[in-house]
């Protein structure tokens, strides 16, 4: 394994197997190479998406039983909708399950903050609303 090529292979030059340098044999107990920069970075933010405009947008209206004031606004209702890929490849962004209320604000554009100071009943309603909305990919790592 010590000699796998790093680029592709059309960016190396032909060299005969005489003219290669010899590979040093790994020593037991000695670290294995630490591995290149670029591969230790965190994972590119995903590309913008296009914004589209969908003949049919499932959301749902969730009327609270306990409207609060946030940000110098009444909030008595709260709309969820659904997930573009774009939102959902950020929410997985680094390969680790996105918490469930970072799923829900994307959903709902309030902050995971807001949806855990909300009222349990409410918060239970919103909640629900938004596990409904969930792709089939957040839906089954939320729900395990």
């Amino acid at each position: 394994m010590g000699d796998v090529p790093t680029k592709p292979l059309d960016q190396y030059p032909l060299v005969s197997p005489e003219e290669r340098p010899p590979v040093p044999p790994e020593q037991p107990g000695e670290p294995a190479a630490a591995a290149p920069a670029a591969a230790q970075e965190k994972p590119a933010e995903p590309r913008p998406a296009a914004a589209l405009v969908f003949q049919e947008r499932a959301t749902k209206v969730v009327t609270l039983s306990f409207p609060f004031t946030w940000e110098g606004r009444l909030v008595s209702a709260v709309t969820v909708r659904r997930l573009i890929t774009a939102e959902v490849a950020t929410l997985t962004a680094g390969g680790t399950p996105p918490d469930a209320f970072e799923a829900y604000a994307a959903m709902t554009g309030l902050p995971a903050t807001v949806l855990r100071g909300m009222d349990a009943d409410d918060g239970l309603a919103v909640t629900e609303a938004a596990f409904d909305f969930l792709p089939r990919l957040l839906r089954d790592v939320l729900s395990g």
